[in-house]
Formats: C-alpha cells, structure tokens, sequence
C-alpha cells in the first residue's frame, strides 16, 4: 500500500471515529485540523499555494464555530467550506466558486468513481490472478445473476419454506450504520488524496485574468470611435450621478441638524431599513456600471482621465452615504438594541465598503473584472466563515440587557438557549423588565436541564453546551 493510500485510509478511520453516531461538535475541530495535516502530507506541493492555504484556514474556522455553539445555519457553512476545501485541493489557483463546484462533485461519487479503476487494478495486482477475472467486469455486470438467483431463492422458498437461510447473523453481528458511515468517509475523503474535477472549467478560469490586457485585433478607426463614444458618455453620466449623491447626502446631514425637515411618517425603523436597502442598490449599480464603462480597451482609453476622477468620486461618495448609513444604524441600535437584523446590516455595510474598495483597486491599477468578482467572492466567503464565530444569541442578551433603553423581552425570550443564564439572573434579582416572562423563562430553563441532563460523548458537545451546563446544572 502506498503512502497516499495509506493516508487516505487514515483520513477515514479518524471521519468515522469522530462523527459514527455523534453529532457535530468538538470532533469538527479536531477533525479538520488532522485533515490539513494529511492532506498537506499527501500533496507537499500545495503548502506553496496561498490560496490553499486560504481554504484550509476558512474550514478550521468554520469547525471552529461549530465546536463553539454549533447550529443548523454553521453546520451548512462547515460543510460547505469542506467542499471549498476539496476543490482548491484539485486547483489551488481557480476562483472560489469553481472550487467549491469542483469540490461538490468529487466528494459525490465524481473522485471515488475516477479513481475505482486504479483500485482496482492495484487490487488484482497485490491478490494475483485469483480475483483478476471478477475485478475485470464493470458491477453493472453481476446485477442480473445476483438478481435472477435471488429471485430463484424466494420461490423455492415460496414452494417450500423449510428452505429458508437465517438472515439473523448480519442483522446482529453486522452493524450496517457502522459500515455506511465508512463508505461516506471512503466516497467523500477520495478527491482531497487523489484529487479530481472539471479541468475544462479549470482551464477556461485560468484564462481569466485578474490583469487587463489590451486588444488589439480591431479595425483601424472603429475602435477609437468607439473608446470616445463610451468615455464621453461614462463623464456625463458619473457627473450626473456625483451632483445627485452629494445632493443626498447633504440633505441627510441637514435632517439630522434641523429638526423640521426630519417630518416624515416612516418610523426609525423603516428609515434605518429603507435607506441601507437604498445604499445596497445604488452600490451594485454603481459596482454594475464601473465594470462596464471600464472594460477592456477603455482601461488604455489616452483620455480617460476625467472618466477616472468622476468614478473615484462616486466611489468616495458612496463610502460617505456607506458611513453615514452605519451612524444611523447604531443611533437606532442605542435605542432600541441589537437584533440579528441590526448585526446583519453592519455586515452588510462592511461588505459594501469592501466593494468599494476593490472597486477602487480596479480602477488605479487597471485589474479586470474578474479580479473584482474573484476578491469580492473572497471577502463574503470570509465574512459568512468568521460571522459563525461569535455566539450573537449570548451577545445580544448581554447588551440588550445592559446597554439598550429599550427591552423587548419577548424578542429576547425567543433567542438560543445561551440567554439562560442572563435571564436566569433577573429573575434571581427579580427586575421588573421580565413581569410577564417569568413563566416562560422558567419552562425554558426546565426543558433545557431535562434534555441536556446526560452527558454527552466529547466528539458531540460544545463550548457553550459545557458552560451552560457548568452554570445551569452543576451549580
């Protein structure tokens, strides 16, 4: 056996050992970090790639997050990130989204399929020709005699049921859960140790590239005609679009420093909500129309110098209206509190500035579009992955109860189960806010205890699942 195999083979003895009838939890971490350690030592030649290494460190978060205070949402986004993981494994330099494609074919059956054939035939080789016939034939190729035979069996059995086989022996001394959640593991862990995937898309991304080049292969005439044509209308347009965004946000800032222009019959709320949903839109077209207007040629424009200054504004400006729209934000949160709503508009906001910022990278150093769609795929990617990492349940009962003026207990009482023991505490101090809760808190604090009474194997607890039971029940 050689040594990929051999590491392959031990990749699954650890799958099987850490998750065969456990959930997920303390084993994903532990997991994915034997993982990189044997995937690195099969493939030596990726430890060289960034973006490899790019994968693996976002999967050991993701496991990370799930050993915290896993969920159904981070358990999507870790087993996603494996996909991720498996694909920049077979092309360390492709973009994020044919990573993961290639990833999610090879560990479903793509990888193990592509390399049955080698198994195969190392197989006959190590046995000699005793099973060289049987490994000769495709297994379509033993289904009808095995189904015709078994046909047979049960109507003789029919004709006779003293003929019978006791079927008992692999009901108890077989455990199938056992050997399926080996396969799994044999299918699945196969293209990270013997890598596999679409290389006519691999090919056609590589030609991609993050640099512009300039084309050349056009008639004489036609293309400057055109470059003029574009450029003039790319001013008047980014001119136009500069005066309304300044106008808008000179009339924010006068909203909020005189109080008669601030009637309107939308609550804070609604303005909050309304005016990121506003910056979102205005940002991707302006995103849209950047892309556009400097696509290739465009970019080698001689007098595009005006072009430039007019998109760099209205990159500025949208920075502005980014900024202000977080101020609000955090005005509205002061008041009223966090909510998963709030946190997502900060990360929301946080992307747009990203945005714009790649925006800017492409414009000044002449990238392409592609560079723009491959760092900004890469900048959500990271966010979704390190979002996962904080407990926002615990944090957001934590500050609502200490900071905001404003409680709303019933947004509260519907959080996760690591508001416990902040709730726990205000019925122990018997604080007004929660008359009319006490019941609830108090049915959800029993149900929690009952089902979390047992201990659990290491490979299936959390962080947060320990510390609620170190306060809650050892208490």
């Amino acid at each position: 056996m050689n040594k990929t195999n051999l590491l392959w083979l031990t990749a699954v003895a650890v799958h099987t050992y850490l998750f065969y009838n456990q959930a997920q939890g303390y084993n994903a971490p532990v997991f994915s970090l034997v993982l990189i350690v044997l995937v690195g030592a099969a493939h030596r030649a990726l430890l060289s790639f960034r973006y490899w290494w790019m994968g693996a460190t976002m999967q050991l978060i993701a496991a990370i997050a799930v050993g915290w205070h896993v969920s159904g949402w981070l358990q999507t986004i870790y087993v996603c990130s494996l996909f991720v993981f498996v694909g920049l494994t077979y092309a360390p330099r492709s973009s994020l989204h044919l990573a993961w494609l290639n990833g999610l074919v090879g560990a479903f059956l793509g990888g193990f399929a592509n390399h049955l054939p080698v198994l195969r035939k190392e197989f006959s080789a190590q046995t000699g020709k005793t099973f060289q016939g049987l490994f000769r034939f495709k297994p379509s190729f033993l289904v009808f005699p095995f189904s015709v035979t078994t046909a047979f069996y049960f109507l003789y059995n029919w004709a006779n049921p003293a003929f019978t086989v006791d079927f008992s022996f692999f009901t108890t001394h077989i455990n199938f859960l056992f050997i399926g959640a080996k396969l799994i593991g044999i299918v699945w862990l196969c293209p990270l140790f013997f890598p596999w995937g679409i290389e006519s898309a691999v090919e056609e991304d590589s030609r991609r590239k993050d640099e512009l080049v300039r084309i050349r292969k056009v008639k004489k005439g036609i293309l400057p005609l055109m470059l003029r044509y574009q450029n003039q209308q790319g001013v008047l347009l980014f001119g136009m679009l500069n005066a309304l965004i300044s106008c808008f946000i000179l009339f924010n800032v006068l909203q909020m420093l005189i109080p008669d222009l601030q009637q309107t019959p939308k609550g804070f709320s609604e303005q909050v909500h309304e005016g990121f949903n506003a910056l979102f839109i205005s940002v991707l077209v302006a995103i849209w129309l950047i892309m556009y207007y400097f696509k290739a040629n465009q970019n080698f424009y001689p007098k595009r110098k005006r072009l430039v200054q007019l998109s760099l504004l209205w990159i500025v400006l949208n920075g502005l209206l980014t900024v202000f729209t977080f101020y609000k934000n955090a005005l509205y949160i002061d008041v009223f509190g966090l909510t998963f709503k709030r946190i997502w508009v900060y990360m929301a906001l946080g992307l747009t500035f990203g945005g714009l910022l790649f925006t800017f990278i492409k414009i000044i150093y002449l990238k392409s579009n592609w560079y723009l769609i491959r760092r900004t795929s890469w900048l959500v990617y990271g966010v979704l992955i390190c979002y996962g990492l904080v407990d926002w349940d615990r944090l957001i009962t934590w500050y609502n109860i200490k900071e905001a003026k404003n409680l709303d207990m019933g947004y509260i009482t519907e959080l996760g189960p690591t508001k416990l023991p902040y709730l726990l505490e205000l019925i122990q101090q018997k604080d007004a806010r929660i008359v009319g809760f006490e019941n609830k808190i108090k049915t959800q604090i029993k149900n929690w205890k009952y089902y979390h009474r047992e201990h659990q194997d290491w490979q299936s607890r959390t962080l947060d699942e320990d510390w609620l039971r170190k306060i809650m029940i050892e208490q």
